[in-house]
């Protein structure tokens, strides 16, 4: 059996923009093999700055208000990086210090 290797990992959109704090905004996730094939069931790493989290499927959920990044890597291959912004409406729970 061929095993093929990672040659692009992109997460989609690019930004994101979360109203509530426990709001939720779903990533997509493609990651293409070194000849441009869409891989199946890939094993994917999240990294995540800021205050949300992202689970295995791409969920992210904000749990603070701010701007955030989050990466994926597979096999050692590195996606785009997504901006989350958390901006729930004024009085919501965020406060400027």
């Amino acid at each position: 059996t061929f095993l093929s290797e990672v040659g692009s990992v992109t997460l989609s959109p690019d930004s994101l923009t979360i109203g509530q704090l426990g709001g939720t905004a779903q990533l997509g996730v493609i990651v293409r093999d070194t000849t441009g094939a869409v891989m199946a069931n890939p094993q994917v790493d999240f990294r995540v700055s800021g205050r949300v989290t992202v689970d295995s499927t791409g969920l992210v959920t904000a749990f603070g208000c701010g701007v955030g990044t989050i990466a994926a890597q597979s096999e050692g291959v590195d996606s785009n990086v997504v901006v989350v912004d958390v901006d729930p409406p004024s009085g919501a729970g965020c406060w400027d210090f």
